[in-house]
Protein backbone atom coordinates (compact mmCIF):
# COMPACT_ATOMS: atom_id res chain seq x y z
CA UNK A 1 0.00 0.00 0.00
CA UNK A 2 1.20 3.39 -0.84
CA UNK A 3 -0.63 6.02 1.29
CA UNK A 4 -3.75 5.75 3.79
CA UNK A 5 -6.83 7.90 3.48
CA UNK A 6 -8.85 9.13 5.68
CA UNK A 7 -11.28 6.00 7.16
CA UNK A 8 -10.03 3.63 4.33
CA UNK A 9 -10.00 0.20 5.49
CA UNK A 10 -7.15 -1.26 5.96
CA UNK A 11 -5.56 -4.70 7.38
CA UNK A 12 -2.54 -3.60 9.72
CA UNK A 13 0.26 -6.79 9.90
CA UNK A 14 2.98 -4.57 12.19
CA UNK A 15 2.87 -1.53 13.84
CA UNK A 16 5.12 1.46 13.71
CA UNK A 17 7.07 0.05 16.40
CA UNK A 18 7.46 -3.22 15.19
CA UNK A 19 4.70 -5.23 16.85
CA UNK A 20 3.34 -7.94 15.07
CA UNK A 21 -0.62 -7.51 14.71
CA UNK A 22 -0.88 -10.91 12.16
CA UNK A 23 -3.19 -8.92 10.00
CA UNK A 24 -5.76 -7.24 12.03
CA UNK A 25 -8.72 -5.06 10.50
CA UNK A 26 -9.20 -1.58 11.07
CA UNK A 27 -10.22 1.78 9.55
CA UNK A 28 -7.72 5.01 9.12
CA UNK A 29 -8.67 7.68 11.89
CA UNK A 30 -6.25 9.93 11.41
CA UNK A 31 -3.31 10.63 9.12
CA UNK A 32 -0.15 12.17 10.50
CA UNK A 33 1.16 15.30 9.20
CA UNK A 34 5.37 14.76 9.82
CA UNK A 35 5.14 11.35 7.59
CA UNK A 36 3.12 8.44 6.35
CA UNK A 37 2.02 6.68 8.94
CA UNK A 38 -1.49 7.14 10.06
CA UNK A 39 -3.86 6.46 13.21
CA UNK A 40 -5.35 2.92 13.28
CA UNK A 41 -8.78 2.73 14.59
CA UNK A 42 -8.52 -1.28 15.14
CA UNK A 43 -12.04 -3.44 15.62
CA UNK A 44 -10.25 -5.37 18.40
CA UNK A 45 -8.02 -4.38 20.80
CA UNK A 46 -4.88 -7.03 20.48
CA UNK A 47 -3.67 -9.20 22.77
CA UNK A 48 -0.33 -7.89 22.68
CA UNK A 49 -0.81 -4.84 25.25
CA UNK A 50 2.61 -3.49 24.21
CA UNK A 51 1.01 -2.72 20.48
CA UNK A 52 -1.64 0.20 22.02
CA UNK A 53 -0.65 3.01 23.15
CA UNK A 54 -3.76 4.17 25.01
CA UNK A 55 -4.77 1.92 28.34
CA UNK A 56 -7.61 -0.09 27.92
CA UNK A 57 -9.87 2.21 30.08
CA UNK A 58 -8.58 5.48 27.79
CA UNK A 59 -11.43 8.25 28.21
CA UNK A 60 -10.92 9.69 24.71
CA UNK A 61 -12.08 6.00 23.36
CA UNK A 62 -8.48 5.31 21.73
CA UNK A 63 -8.22 1.94 23.62
CA UNK A 64 -8.06 -0.01 20.00
CA UNK A 65 -5.52 2.65 18.34
CA UNK A 66 -2.22 1.99 16.89
CA UNK A 67 -0.20 3.54 14.65
CA UNK A 68 1.01 1.95 10.88
CA UNK A 69 3.39 2.60 7.96
CA UNK A 70 1.06 1.97 4.63
CA UNK A 71 4.08 -0.73 3.59
CA UNK A 72 3.11 -2.64 6.50
CA UNK A 73 -0.92 -2.58 5.73
CA UNK A 74 -2.97 -4.32 2.96
CA UNK A 75 -6.19 -2.56 1.73
CA UNK A 76 -9.28 -4.76 3.38
CA UNK A 77 -10.97 -6.70 0.76
CA UNK A 78 -15.08 -7.02 0.52
CA UNK A 79 -15.89 -10.53 0.66
CA UNK A 80 -19.33 -11.82 -0.41
CA UNK A 81 -20.43 -14.62 1.86
CA UNK A 82 -23.44 -16.21 0.46
CA UNK A 83 -25.99 -18.86 2.06
CA UNK A 84 -26.08 -22.21 0.28
CA UNK A 85 -29.28 -23.36 -0.17
CA UNK A 86 -30.21 -26.66 -1.09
Amino acid sequence: MRKFQLHQRVIVHRTAYGHDLGGVAGAVERLRRADDAAWIRLDTRHANEAAHPFLVDDEADRATHVIAWPEDCDMERLRVVRKVTS
